[in-house]
């Protein structure tokens, strides 16, 4: 008897020892950021009771290594957020998202280094409706002409920058890009991105990849960051003269458009700008994500759709309506 309760508790300890370990909770405006040590397992399920709605994700083999941890009110729309330790026997760490009202996430972990992962929960928000554009015949016959190459910088590996609350770098380039795709191809231009998902594209492979794509625009995206938590603002970089015309109407349309400081248009020998040589190249970075309001605006689901708008606006406006415009003078 003593020897089978023994090999119990052993089997107990073995699996502790591998168990996730759940560190850390953090809120980022819109976005949930849960810290944890190595890559977790988790379900995700909803429900409702009493009006309000529940979504839940659950962490297998998890233990979480603080006490629970409740957030009132960090996200407009959501009234409690729990952090908790469900069982130990099997070891479950749960988070539960009370809304009061019907509310969809996405869940996705990103590995920030070789000992630190950030699994994200951000609301599904609805997107803006693009406005319906009554093009000419000679705009909607020019927007057709144009591709756009689109640089989603870092991922897999590679969280890039990191901001105060976790939020990585790779999370937010990649959420802005795929919202600008869709609104790109809306107004009729054709797009190719060198990444669709968390994974690691070297440089040199998405410059091979724009340089063969026969876009006329690639426009590479990501955050800033500084050791100063005060730096702010946004900046737009080219390397290639022929690049400087729109790199300087991007900066000028964004900075006013975010209501963000302009921090100029930048000659930088960055590499995905160097050796881009296709086409006209110009690389953004719309805010420090080491910033701690910045960040919290990059954690905002409708911050981002607002922001992918933007930028198809001033590729739309540039390469379409003012060609067009020149075409009639």
């Amino acid at each position: 008897m003593k020897f089978l309760i023994s090999l119990v508790f052993l089997i107990m300890l073995v699996k502790s020892a591998f168990a996730v370990d759940i560190t850390s909770i953090n809120v980022a405006n819109q976005t949930i950021l849960i810290s944890s040590n190595s890559e977790p397992n988790y379900t995700t399920s909803n429900f409702t009771l009493n009006n309000n709605n529940y979504f839940i994700v659950s962490f297998k083999n998890a233990i979480l290594t603080n006490k629970s941890a409740v957030l009132y009110n960090k996200i407009p729309g959501i009234e409690n957020i729990t952090l908790v330790q469900y069982s130990l026997n099997p070891n479950i760490v749960r988070c539960t998202i009370e809304t009061n009202q019907k509310s969809s996430f996405f869940v996705q972990t990103v590995q920030i280094n070789s000992r630190k992962l950030v699994t994200i929960i951000s609301p599904n928000v609805s997107e803006p409706s693009t406005p319906r554009i009554c093009s000419t015949p000679i705009q909607t016959q020019q927007a057709k002409k144009l591709k756009v190459f689109i640089d989603v910088g870092h991922g897999g590996y590679d969280p890039g920058g990191v901001g105060p609350a976790g939020l990585p770098e790779s999370f937010v380039n990649l959420s802005v890009a795929t919202k600008l795709a869709k609104y790109l191809r809306e107004k009729g231009i054709s797009v190719e991105l060198d990444r669709t998902s968390n994974v690691f594209v070297p440089l040199y492979t998405r410059t091979q990849l724009a340089n063969e794509s026969g876009a006329n625009l690639f426009i590479g995206l990501y955050c800033n960051a500084s050791s100063n938590p005060n730096t702010h603002g946004t900046t737009t970089y080219y390397w290639h003269e022929d690049s400087y015309p729109f790199a300087n109407y991007l900066e000028n349309y964004i900075s006013q458009k975010l209501g963000l400081t302009d921090d100029g248009t930048v000659k930088d020998n960055l590499y995905v700008i160097r050796y881009t040589t296709a086409m006209p190249a110009v690389l953004i970075e719309y805010a420090y994500i080491s910033n701690p309001y910045e960040e919290s605006l990059l954690g905002s689901t409708g911050f981002r759709n607002i922001l992918s708008q933007d930028l198809a606006d001033a590729i739309y406006n540039y390469f379409v309506l003012k060609k067009t415009q020149i075409a009639r003078q």
